[in-house]
């Protein structure tokens, strides 16, 4: 697609606020059912007993990357939309 650089930096700023949006509840719920399995030592149903707030741990971790990532995509078109920053990636 066709588009001036000014235009596709605001494309980049709003899907990075589109990205945090979506993220930060993820990142707070997510993080309060994982401590909760810790705090309760909660286990699996299977013979094996696994103890499960490391693996609920990964998705407000994963969800944490993401958002860090919008931001600095964002960020990084604001910049180059204010003009302190030559845009765009070849």
């Amino acid at each position: 697609i066709n588009m001036s650089q000014s235009r596709k930096d605001l494309v980049e700023i709003l899907s990075g606020l589109i990205v945090l949006m979506f993220c930060c509840p993820i990142i707070y719920f997510g993080t309060m059912i994982a401590h909760e399995a810790y705090v309760l030592g909660e286990t699996s149903v299977s013979a094996a007993q696994l103890v499960l707030w490391p693996s609920q741990a990964m998705v407000p971790l994963g969800a944490l990357l993401l958002a860090l990532q919008g931001l600095a995509n964002a960020l990084e078109a604001a910049l180059s939309l204010a003009g302190l920053q030559e845009g765009g990636a070849p």
